[in-house]
């Protein structure tokens, strides 16, 4: 049966076309940007997050020179909130001390170089503290450090010339001695809102006409503070009067002494112990913040006692903040040398900002069994993000130095002003030269400009005479060389035992005419 045939007309019509796909619309251009951006930008930024992961592990610094005995500052960060951490030297728990890490992991103490440590490379690290039982302290950091050859608490004997006798009370410099350990509230002002420590007057009124004394103009100058490579070397100080050897601190510093005298008064028959001087670069009127290092110079001049330690603290008007310091025992040869001490003072411990008064107390044991103190009244500008509160109503024009003598308490010299950076012409400031509260009347005063009392050279006396002296002094610049020169303010008060307590304060200033 044949097929029926496809009508002529349907034949070779083409099949209707399928309808066209629907094309997506491409994104627009500002979104194929975005995208292009965030895909480029993500890479870095997980880049950076590795990276900060890799890079928490925890570490340990060290500042401050170390030196067999002497104190330096240990900090440490990334470490686990609050871990209880054991520091050890060279493997040893022993040397240094544990600590907690605050809530950020980090940490900062103060700790001394092991009194035994020699010359070269150590290894200070931190050990996590496990319970027991939980297996072996795992060391989470290491820091490998160098001891230098030359220790901080060095002694050594000065070099000048010594006379073969003591000069007289009249030819030394000495600074005032500072408050005994049961008078850590006295401080030697007499007028001041604190209780100040008593004071003595010392030597015998100097002639008259040493106050007219033809100026003597020197390059050099007795007591020269440190050399640039016992404290840490920075800026070169750019307030108050310059001196040498007072680069290398974070903050610009100038340098100040105290002393303490006690000598047999001429024509009396006391005891004769000599001087103890107390100096250090100082941050005068500059603001000064968390752990702040002195390196501070002892000196024993004709002096057989005992150094027995060097106590620093600051008061404020609410009381007292004390830093306990090693027992010293130092005793210098054959009664003449010098004792670097390096001291770290914590200032968060304050709880107030200003000019806070810096005291640097060393007590020195005498072989009659008394003793001589020497003390500092210096205002400390702290700006640790308190309120400001100063403890002195002078202010910065409050520099004092303190000498101290069993039964005789304080004699103070005082400089009254404000120290300035440079000086010409004549330069007019105020003292105080007079007992503290409760000492003895002061017998006689002298202020002088370049003098070396251990060498038996009085320098240039500007003024001097018998009693207390409160006013002014002034200085005729241009009879000095421009540059650096000392200033050394005194008070003495002979007691009846038939020796004179010193207290005297030492200052630089730079003259520029």
């Amino acid at each position: 049966m044949r097929p029926k045939a496809v009508p002529i007309a349907s034949r070779g019509t083409p099949r209707p076309a399928p309808p066209p796909r629907r094309r997506r619309a491409a994104p627009p251009k500002w979104l194929e940007v975005f995208l292009t951006a965030v895909m480029v930008l993500a890479l870095p930024v997980g880049l950076v997050v590795r990276d900060s992961v890799r890079a928490a592990e925890p570490t340990l610094a060290v500042s401050g020179q170390l030196v067999p005995g002497g104190q330096f500052t240990i900090a440490g960060s990334e470490f686990r909130p609050r871990a209880s951490l054991i520091l050890t030297w060279d493997g040893s728990e022993g040397p240094l001390s544990s600590v907690r890490a605050d809530p950020s992991g980090s940490f900062s103490i103060s700790a001394a170089v092991p009194p035994s440590a020699t010359a070269g490379g150590h290894e200070i690290a931190a050990v996590e503290r496990k319970g027991q039982g939980r297996g072996a302290p795992t060391k989470l950091a290491s820091l490998a450090v160098t001891v230098v050859a030359v220790p901080t608490s060095a002694t050594r004997q000065i070099e000048t010339p010594v006379p073969s006798a003591l000069p007289s009370t009249s030819q030394h410099e000495h600074e005032p001695a500072a408050p005994s350990p049961t008078q850590a509230s006295d401080d030697g002002g007499g007028e001041e809102s604190t209780p100040a420590p008593t004071v003595h007057a010392h030597e015998t009124p100097a002639p008259a006409a040493a106050a007219q004394a033809t100026p003597t103009p020197t390059s050099g100058h007795a007591h020269t503070p440190p050399p640039a490579s016992n404290p840490p070397a920075s800026n070169p100080p750019v307030t108050g009067a310059s001196s040498p050897g007072c680069s290398g601190y974070p903050e610009p510093r100038i340098w100040l002494e105290s002393q303490s005298w006690w000598l047999q008064t001429p024509g009396a028959s006391g005891t004769d112990f000599g001087h103890a001087h107390v100096g250090t670069c100082f941050p005068y009127g500059v603001p000064v913040s968390g752990q702040v290092a002195f390196d501070v110079k002892i000196t024993l001049f004709h002096n057989p006692g005992v150094l027995v330690r060097l106590q620093p603290h600051i008061a404020t008007g609410s009381g007292s903040v004390n830093y306990e310091q090693p027992v010293l025992n130092w005793k210098a040869p054959n009664g003449t040398g010098e004792l670097w001490q390096r001291v770290v003072i914590d200032t968060t411990r304050v709880s107030v900002d200003g000019l806070q008064e810096l005291r640097m107390f060393a007590q020195i044991k005498e072989p009659d069994g008394k003793e001589m103190h020497v003390s500092t009244g210096w205002q400390l500008l702290l700006a640790n993000g308190n309120g400001r509160s100063d403890y002195r109503h002078q202010g910065l024009g409050f520099t004092e130095g303190r000498g101290w003598y069993t039964d005789v308490d304080y004699t103070v010299a005082r400089f009254s002003s404000v120290i300035p950076p440079a000086v010409s012409g004549v330069w007019k400031f105020n003292v105080d030269l007079k007992p503290g509260a409760g000492g003895i009347p002061v017998t006689s005063h002298t202020v002088a400009v370049d003098p070396n009392h251990h060498q038996g050279q009085p320098g240039w006396v500007v003024k001097s005479g018998g009693g207390e002296y409160v006013g002014s002094v002034s200085i005729d610049t241009r009879q000095l060389a421009n540059g650096s020169h000392r200033l050394m303010l005194k008070a003495d008060a002979a007691a009846s035992s038939g020796s004179t307590n010193s207290g005297i304060l030492v200052l630089f200033f730079n003259v520029q005419n």
